[in-house]
């Protein structure tokens, strides 16, 4: 059985124009496999869209990482009035 809790929010309010994106990785060890790694990424893709990704490597969770950071900072600087630089 699964049961959900609603978790009080304790961040402040963004303010106007400020976006927020959060990325959580969740690792284990599977001892029946040769190589047992194992990695589920959920983050928030460029536009807000809830993602979920899977890595076998610690390799495969820094590139699935560094992708969605280059992601995001391609949207910001894509954003009108943003500063490049």
């Amino acid at each position: 059985m699964t049961t959900q809790t609603e978790i009080p929010k304790t961040e402040a309010p963004a303010a106007a124009g400020e976006a927020f994106s959060t990325l959580v990785v969740r690792i284990w060890q599977e001892p029946d496999h040769e190589d047992g790694f194992r990695a589920r990424l959920f983050f928030t893709a460029p536009g807000g869209k809830p993602l979920v990704g899977a890595a076998s490597s610690p390799e495969g969770v820094l590139d699935m990482a560094c992708a969605w950071l280059l992601a995001l900072e391609a949207e910001r600087r894509a954003a009108p009035g943003t500063p490049v630089g």
